[in-house]
């Protein structure tokens, strides 16, 4: 007998998107991959402060190398301004999703009136 063909590529995921986030706090969302029976790689792009780790591993920004079953846990620092949204793009295999966070108004002036 043949054992299955490799397949690298998971299902399709996602992360929970955040909107109307507090200013300057960080988010997090987690998923659980699935359908692949080889070890694939995932990998982070943002241009946020943000970063990622498999199961119970570190927080960090460099790739890693995962399986199916594992957890990837994505982190993203909101913005400080009102409805500014700040992203991370995880992907594995090929297979990718955008971790956003949105703030809400973050209060403030009304600022640039004429005194």
């Amino acid at each position: 007998t043949t054992g299955a063909a490799s397949d690298s590529t998971p299902d399709a995921f996602s992360f929970t998107d955040v909107t109307n986030a507090d200013a300057t706090t960080v988010y997090q969302s987690t998923i659980t991959l699935a359908g692949f029976n080889t070890a694939a790689t995932a990998s982070i792009s943002s241009s946020a402060i943000s970063g990622f780790k498999v199961n119970s591993g570190s927080f960090g920004t460099g790739s890693q190398t995962v399986n199916s079953g594992n957890t990837i846990t994505v982190f993203v620092r909101s913005a400080a301004g009102s409805f500014q949204q700040q992203a991370a793009v995880i992907t594995v295999g090929g297979v990718s999703d955008t971790f956003s966070v949105v703030t809400g108004n973050t209060g403030g002036g009304g600022g640039g009136g004429i005194e």
